[in-house]
């Protein structure tokens, strides 16, 4: 037991160093693979390095090429600066290799690990670091002498261009004396100034070989152009500094002699806009005068007055074109005319408002008295109507002394208040003479012809009263002759026809009969006897029926007596005529008789 117990145990020490050999071998394998692994993987990164170095090397061993613009000298700069960049990037990355060359020096002490190839990698490495650096500030330096070049460019050309600005904005010829002494002033300032200009383009040109020095021909062309273009604009710019100063100098000179031309034509217009003021006002006072008068001749006269202010306002119309023209004149003088501007205006607008203040005023006054005249031509007319109505039935024929006495009565009441008619008259004919004085001469024939006719028709009619008048008076006188004839005629004829009627009453016998004939043949005389009279009164109702003043009453009045008259004749013959007849037959009675009694009594 003992002995299996030490083989047990030296088995056990075996396996314990067996297993301590194996371990120890395989970390040492392990160990050993990972040397062998980072000394490829260094000089994988050596080799890339070196690599890198060659390529960085190559591109900095090419020397700096003129560039055309500043664009490309700014994309050279870009381009070494990435190249630094680069560089710098791989400084970490070199510091990391040769750290890890040290540890594997350590580690194998290889001398391709050793500090003399360290120091050759880290030297060529600063080379390249050095010579990226110089070229670096070599662009930098040309980027820096274009944009100079540029800058000098700019500030001319900003100078150039403000400059332009305050010429353009100082040489304009406009505005007033004050406005251009001021213009002159800042001309000249910029006249002054043209050293600096000077002194930034001489800069411009200093600055420009540098430039060109590291530029393509193309780019040197182009900034010769630019120069030549700056030179160009900064000549004519001085031409033009000079010119705008001679013209405004000789704009002011002249401004001094339109100023004593401006004031003198001023204050001649101020004299007419004051002579013609009084004169305005002279007449709108006239015009005032004989407001609120209303008889016809102080219209007339008030329109006169306005009729002489209309004429003399007509014939000074010349001078508010004068006005105007004075006004006119002045507008080619650059001067603030708004004050006279608006005197004249004022002026032309009071004109025309006088004007159309007298027009107006002399057109109402016309009007007026128009009216006037067909109201009083109207009233005269209605009151001749009025006239003629009333008196119309005296025009009429009359049929009686009463109608005709009437009528009489009435045409000499219509006389007797002519007197009205009369004054209707005189107003018309007043108002149509003064209305003819202001009226126009085409108007005042119809004027006049109106009072003619009045005047006519107030003859005619007053006339025809007057006629009538005499025509009734003499009408009542024939009425009355004619009655006064004709009543005893009828009188007569009614008492002889009442007789001759009762004449059948009184046969009682034959002396009766003898008597009641000789009575009818003496009746027969008498008829015969007023015969005359009846022919007496057929003429007189013949003649006042021929004059038209009597109606047919006295005709027929005369055809009824006439009648009575036959009637009365005939029946008296033929009462007589019976009777004669009747004494007759009574005789032979008689005579019969007595010869039977004789013949009896024989």
């Amino acid at each position: 037991m003992d002995g299996q117990m030490v083989i047990q145990m030296q088995l056990q020490t075996l396996k314990d160093v067996w297993g301590t050999v194996n371990s120890t071998a395989t970390r040492c394998l392990s160990v050993l693979k990972a040397v062998i692994n980072q000394w490829n993987e260094h000089t994988e990164r050596k080799n890339q390095m070196e690599q890198w170095l060659e390529s960085v090397d190559h591109k900095l061993e090419q020397p700096l090429q003129p560039q055309n613009g500043l664009k490309e000298k700014f994309a050279v700069l870009d381009h070494i600066q990435a190249v630094l960049s680069d560089v710098e990037d791989h400084s970490t990355t070199l510091h990391h290799l040769i750290e890890k060359t040290k540890e594997l020096h350590q580690k194998t002490e290889d001398p391709s690990f050793s500090d003399i190839v360290q120091s050759d990698l880290k030297m060529h490495f600063n080379d390249i670091m050095t010579v990226a650096k110089e070229k670096m500030r070599n662009i930098e330096d040309i980027v820096k002498d274009h944009l100079l070049y540029l800058d000098a460019v700019h500030e001319f050309t900003d100078w150039l261009h403000s400059a332009k600005e305050e010429l353009h904005r100082w040489s304009d010829a406009s505005g007033d004396s004050f406005a251009i002494q001021k213009k002159v002033t800042k001309v000249k300032e910029l006249m002054d100034s043209r050293q600096t200009g000077a002194e930034r383009l001489s800069k411009v040109e200093t600055l420009a070989p540098a430039v060109k020095k590291n530029t393509t021909s193309s780019g040197c062309e182009q900034i010769d152009a630019e120069i030549q273009g700056l030179q160009t604009d900064w000549k004519q710019w001085e031409e033009s500094v000079s010119q705008s100063k001679n013209t405004l100098e000789t704009l002011l000179n002249q401004m001094a002699i339109s100023e004593q031309e401006f004031t003198s034509q001023v204050s001649k217009l101020e004299d007419a806009v004051q002579d013609f003021s009084v004169f305005l006002e002279k007449w709108a006072q006239k015009l005032m005068q004989g407001e609120g008068k209303n008889t016809d001749r102080e219209i007339v006269e008030h329109w006169h007055r306005q009729k002489d202010a209309l004429n003399a306002l007509t014939e000074a119309e010349h001078i508010t074109e004068d006005l105007k023209t004075q006004l006119n004149d002045l507008c080619r003088f650059t001067k603030d005319l708004s004050v006279y501007s608006s005197k004249v205006s004022a002026l032309i607008k009071e004109y025309n408002r006088l004007c159309l203040q007298a027009s107006k005023a002399c057109q109402s006054k016309e009007q007026t008295l128009q009216q006037r005249f067909r109201t009083a031509f109207r009233d005269f007319q209605q009151w001749l109507v009025n006239a003629k109505v009333m008196t119309a039935k005296c025009f009429n024929v009359h049929e009686s002394i009463t109608e005709a006495s009437a009528s009489l009565e009435r045409i000499q009441e219509c006389l007797s208040e002519s007197e009205s008619g009369q004054q209707k008259l005189q107003i018309v004919t007043s108002r149509g003479e003064l209305l003819c004085s202001i009226m126009p001469e085409e108007k005042i024939k119809n004027i006049q012809q109106k009072v003619h006719t009045a005047k006519n028709d107030w003859k005619s009619f007053i006339s025809s009263l007057h006629q009538k008048e005499s025509a009734l008076e003499n009408l009542k006188v024939q009425m009355r002759d004619f009655e006064s004839s004709a009543q005893p005629v009828q009188e007569w004829l009614s008492n002889t026809d009442r007789i001759v009627q009762d004449s059948n009453n009184r046969l009682h016998d034959l002396p009766s009969k003898r008597k009641e004939q000789q009575k009818l043949q003496s009746i027969l005389e008498e008829i015969a006897c007023h015969e005359p009279q009846i022919t007496r009164l057929k003429e007189k109702a013949q003649q006042l029926r021929e004059g038209q003043s009597a109606s047919k009453t006295c005709a027929h009045r005369v055809s009824q007596l006439s009648a009575q008259y036959l009637a009365l004749n005939n029946l008296t013959k033929v009462i007589v005529h019976h009777l004669c007849l009747l004494l007759v037959s009574l005789l032979l009675c008689l005579m019969l008789s007595n010869e039977a009694w004789i013949v009896l009594t024989a």
